[in-house]
């Protein structure tokens, strides 16, 4: 055992000075996902889980941030899209960030006058004296953890805390006096302005006592880094002091607790003194004005309020003195800022700062060194973000701190986020909507996802031509026939679910722009289950051509009362997709060998552009790509399936269309499944009469939007029932295509979770995604002539 502990047991440590610590891994709120309401319930959790701390109690959170380099060996490589992602981001430099958070019981007095030893050890008297307060101290800390850790803001939990396990205790001091590494121990040598450990050099910024602090804190201010006048990002003091210092640093925050009513009598004797000495020294009375006002916030809520000592500060590193030099400065100009003047420790005092700092010795900070205020005061300075978390499995984005690829999960699995995965992608016209759902289907796939893409424009030929194998493309032209017989049964017995599809296959046709009464649906699925039970040939036409041949007596054959079904209606209407009629190209083949060919691809994509201005047809394709959707993707519960209409929006002015989109939307909550739509804007889903009916359902059951740009973000706001910060994520939106790094930004929303992430990718992937332009066209000559969609992209590049 290291010779610095006496006793050690999961978590809790006895130091051979005598004091008892308790040690926490805590995962924070990522960065730019909290708003002002999200800052407040923050800072109230840490008050109300840290107030009943005992007296003489220490609270140390230490954020240590490190340059690194972004490690893509977790990176799938299994194909060419994945290999060139995978070495895009190899390397990338970045911000790493690991909070933890101790809670320090030392056995005497907290406070000195003077430079300490921290490696004192302490006389058996001291010790005996010691065990009670240790298990009413334990007591107190597990419930202000458990407290935190359930504490809860707009988008989930607020923090996620574990317990450091006994080795990482033990473990924490040789990181910690070793450059926040356990490769290799080295030696530290004092120098004046700052400390050499091994081949590094360390400073220190501190703040000093309450006259040297401003007379009041904003509770929050605006990052002005993400603010604009459209837009406001807020950030507490402590933000300052973490990812916007872009250097190895570590950011302490120290928390002292005493009884309240010690400290105000201590603050009243300080402030006496600089009464008196206030004739001496002109700066005295103004100190003694500042101190007597704080004595009198003190005095008025001090039922309320916690009063404690707190010290900050920020230990940075650097290679070379002028390396320590600019980023003293950096870091000075950052207290500076909320107008606290600071302390550039040297000497031993720096050596004080740095050693004080570690778990067991951070009771032993001199009294100058500290400032009082109330708890709510302390907390300001509390680090409250983090880096952008990996979900466990799910789709790459980037995060906009170095656009370092995350892991988003937006199908959850566990319905931690949502409870419908169905999704919208919004985008006006040439903000890259179709690049961006190539990267998601592109990685469905990847995920052994089944897909079936109904595309009006063109959009997913290059994905098809990636995957030949796994991908079926189908481009109807207006004229031919359609190759899907819905009616054929693939040798399965007739179910309440084929008819059902039958039903609402036959329904598209005949009933066109209105609604079928459930008399009718009832009428027809009588009259499909009599014409399968008596033999009938697997056939639309020859369903029809039954119908008239038995249409004087068929009704009353089945018990159905002629005013619950016009039957010269329907074959009158019907007539039209029978020889001679203007539809009768669609089923002129009736072989089903589109279907054949589909059941086992993962990429299904129909390709309708040529029929989107025409209702009928699109409403009659849309309804066999349902009976597709129920024999390629509904049938296998095993895997995941996605349904994806691309720039279906124009065509909801056919009533025909939206409920066919609105029945998908509805179906899928039986499957495993999630439905997805491209819309420009939201003004594109109706808002009212019977049309906004059908939008209304659509967005209940849609929990999970993609945001690439909006002319209107209040009214998507205010559609989807979003947050405050939501909108001013979805205002902060901006791509960069000139940069070294070129990427788009997105909104992605998941539940009540919602955060700004970025599209970065690499070329060779650019171009895989890319659907337009004279380039593109380039490009897919090529691939005309190789027939094959990586040597074209390959040979695309090597040529330009």
């Amino acid at each position: 055992m290291n010779n610095l502990f006496l006793h050690i047991e999961n978590n809790k440590v006895v130091g051979t000075n005598g004091v008892f610590a308790m040690g926490y891994v805590v995962q924070l709120a990522e960065r730019y996902s909290l708003g002002q309401e999200d800052y407040q319930a923050i800072n109230d959790l840490w008050n109300r889980a840290l107030k009943d701390m005992p007296g003489g109690a220490v609270f140390l959170k230490q954020d240590i941030f490190q340059e690194a380099e972004f490690d893509t060996r977790h990176l799938p490589d299994g194909n060419y899209l994945q290999r060139e992602t995978k070495q895009h981001f190899k390397d990338r430099p970045f911000l790493a960030h690991k909070c933890h958070i101790f809670f320090v019981l030392p056995p005497g007095d907290t406070f000195t006058t003077k430079i300490t030893n921290p490696f004192k050890r302490l006389n058996r008297k001291k010790f005996e004296r010691f065990d009670d307060r240790i298990n009413v101290f334990i007591n107190t800390v597990e419930q202000a953890v458990n407290f935190l850790n359930g504490g809860r803001i707009n988008s989930g939990r607020a923090f996620q805390i574990r317990s450091f396990e006994a080795g990482e205790m033990v473990d924490y001091y040789d990181y910690y006096f070793n450059n926040f590494q356990n490769d290799f121990v080295t030696d530290r040598i004092l120098k004046s302005g700052y400390i050499q450990i091994g081949d590094r050099l360390l400073g220190a910024i501190c703040t000093r006592d309450e006259e040297h602090m401003p007379e009041s804190f904003p509770e929050l201010q605006s990052d002005r880094n993400f603010s604009t006048a459209k837009y406001k990002f807020y950030q507490n003091i402590g933000d300052l002091l973490g990812f916007e210092l872009p250097f190895d640093h570590v950011y302490n925050q120290i928390i002292y607790f005493e009884d309240n009513q010690k400290q105000l009598a201590e603050l009243r004797r300080r402030h006496d003194l600089l009464k008196k000495s206030s004739t001496f020294d002109p700066q005295n009375k103004v100190n003694a004005g500042k101190l007597g006002v704080l004595i009198d916030e003190i005095a008025a809520d001090i039922d309320s309020e916690r009063l404690v000592r707190t010290h900050i500060n920020v230990l940075f590193y650097g290679d070379n003195e002028a390396e320590i030099k600019s980023r003293r400065n950096q870091i000075t100009e950052k207290f500076k800022s909320v107008d606290i003047k600071t302390r550039q420790p040297i000497g031993n005092f720096l050596n004080s700062v740095y050693c004080n700092s570690f778990y067991l010795f951070s009771g032993n900070f001199s009294d100058q060194q500290m400032f009082y205020g109330h708890l709510s005061l302390a907390t300001l300075f509390i680090n409250n973000c983090t880096n952008y978390k990996n979900d466990a499995q799910g789709v790459l984005l980037n995060s906009r701190i170095a656009n370092i690829p995350v892991t988003v999960d937006t199908w959850d699995e566990e319905k931690k986020y949502v409870r419908a995965r169905n999704f919208m992608i919004f985008a006006p016209t040439g903000y890259g909507k179709s690049f961006f759902a190539n990267h998601l289907f592109r990685q469905y796939y990847e995920e052994n996802a089944r897909m079936v893409l109904v595309d009006l424009g063109g959009s997913y030929r290059k994905l098809a031509a990636l995957y030949p194998e796994d991908t079926a493309f189908i481009h109807y032209r207006e004229g031919t026939a359609i190759g899907l017989n819905p009616f054929d049964l693939q040798g399965d017995k007739l179910s309440a679910s084929k008819i059902e599809d039958l039903t609402e296959f036959l329904i598209t046709h005949y009933k066109r722009d209105t609604r079928a009464s459930e008399n009718e649906k009832t009428a027809l699925r009588k009259i499909i289950e009599a014409y399968y039970e008596q033999g009938g040939a697997q056939s639309l036409l020859k369903f029809i051509e039954a119908v008239r041949e038995h249409k004087d007596t068929l009704l009353a054959e089945l018990n159905i009362r002629k005013e619950f079904f016009n039957i010269e209606e329907f074959l009158f209407a019907m007539s039209e997709f029978e020889p001679g009629g203007i539809y009768d190209f669609l089923y002129a083949d009736e072989s089903n060998e589109n279907l054949v060919r589909l059941k086992d691809k993962k990429i299904i994509v129909f390709e309708l552009d040529e029929v989107k201005d025409n209702p009928l047809l699109l409403s009659i394709m849309l309804q066999l790509i349902s009976s597709v959707i129920n024999e390629t993707v509904w049938k296998d519960k095993s895997t995941r399936g996605y349904i994806f209409f691309d720039e279906v929006a124009k065509q909801f002015k056919f009533k025909g269309v939206l409920e066919k989109i609105e029945y998908f939307f509805q179906a899928v909550r039986k499957q495993n499944g999630a439905i997805g739509i491209v819309l420009q804007a939201v003004s594109q889903l109706p808002e009212s009469g019977e049309f906004g009916q059908i939008a209304k359902t659509i967005i209940e059951n849609t929990q999970v939007l993609y945001v690439l740009h909006a002319k209107d973000y209040t009214a998507l706001k205010e559609r989807f029932g979003m947050s405050e910060h939501a909108f001013h994520q979805m205002s902060s939106l901006t791509s960069d295509f000139e940069g070294k790094n070129k990427y788009s930004e997105i909104f992605v929303m998941r539940g009540n979770q919602h955060q700004v992430y970025r599209l970065e990718v690499p070329e060779k992937v650019f171009w895989a995604y890319q659907t337009e332009g004279a380039q593109n066209e380039q490009l897919m000559n090529i691939y005309e002539e190789t027939r094959d969609m990586e040597e074209a992209i390959d040979k695309y590049i090597k040529k330009g």
